[in-house]
Order: C-alpha cells, then structure tokens, then sequence
C-alpha cells in the first residue's frame, strides 16, 4: 500500500475548526459596535487561532513541534 499525503483539509479537527469560526464570526457580526471591538474582536481571534495553530502545527516536520501546535489549538 503506497502512502498517500492528504491535504491539510481531510483532517476532521480542521474543519470543525473552520465551521467554529464561522459560526461565531455570524453571532459577533450581530452584535453592537462597542461589544464587537472588545469581547467580540478576542472571540473571533480566538477561534481563528484553533484552525490556524492545527494548520500550522501539520505543516511540521518533527512531531513534537505537531505536538506543540495541537495542544496551542
């Protein structure tokens, strides 16, 4: 069996990632402009940052580093 690399969007964790911030993306778009430049701003960052740090940590080579990344997300 050869073995085939598959992209960073065939990971599951990837896409729940994805589908989190969009759906916080859409609660925060709601909401008045004072909550959206404080809570609202951290929130959206935050949840960016699962996806991002699970990307990140996949394009890695070494697996302690895939390590680090995974437990950042």
């Amino acid at each position: 069996m050869e073995n085939e690399w598959k992209g960073l969007e065939s990971l599951e964790v990837w896409k729940l990632a994805m589908q989190l911030g969009e759906i916080v993306y859409k609660i925060v778009q709601r909401w008045e402009y004072f909550d959206k430049r404080g809570l609202g701003q951290q929130w959206t960052d935050s949840t960016d940052s699962v996806g991002n740090n699970v990307a990140e940590g996949y394009g890695r080579y070494f697996y302690a580093e895939n390590r680090n990344f995974c437990f950042y997300a």
